[in-house]
């Protein structure tokens, strides 16, 4: 997907998860919490993790403070700059926010004890030479109402139009 699709969804929602309404109809728990859950486990003040796909930095900066360094990329420059101001805005400096490819990562092997995706891009190979032996890869993918509010201005979409259906039906 072109990297300026991203650009246009941070210059038309900046904010974009600020009074977003959501369905909880989970049957395993929201999907969310027990992601946040799974990651606070394999937090650790010694550790150094990478945000692989951060979009605007919300989340990483939300949970910086359970890490000793968090290297958050993207491919989005809007993105990134909505990260670095909320980062100011908090006085956050235990994050690096890096426009860098997920399929070339600049930094050496073995550099991250964690690596976490929330429905950013993946490539297991980079992650696997990433992580230190006993390292953690933790992802959770896009689901069904993901992003609905950008799906229907958009006018697309995974699962477009198909908001009550789950996909396992």
């Amino acid at each position: 997907m072109p990297t300026n699709f991203y650009d246009k969804v941070a210059k038309n929602f900046g904010q974009y998860h600020t009074g977003a309404k959501y369905s909880k109809e989970y049957p395993a728990g929201d999907p969310e919490e027990v992601f946040k859950k799974n990651l606070l486990l394999l937090s650790g003040k010694a550790k150094i993790a990478l945000d692989s796909g951060c979009a605007d930095g919300r989340f990483t900066l939300l949970n910086s403070s359970h890490f000793k360094k968090i290297i958050a990329i993207d491919l989005s420059k809007g993105m990134l700059n909505a990260a670095r101001k909320l980062q100011k805005d908090k006085k956050i400096t235990n994050v690096d926010f890096e426009y860098m490819d997920v399929h070339k990562i600049k930094y050496p092997d073995k550099t991250f004890n964690v690596i976490y995706n929330r429905r950013g891009p993946t490539d297991y190979s980079e992650f696997h030479r990433l992580l230190k032996p006993e390292g953690h890869y933790l992802e959770i993918q896009i689901g069904e109402k993901d992003a609905k509010e950008i799906k229907v201005i958009f006018g697309r979409g995974q699962n477009f139009g198909e908001w009550n259906t789950s996909t396992l039906e």
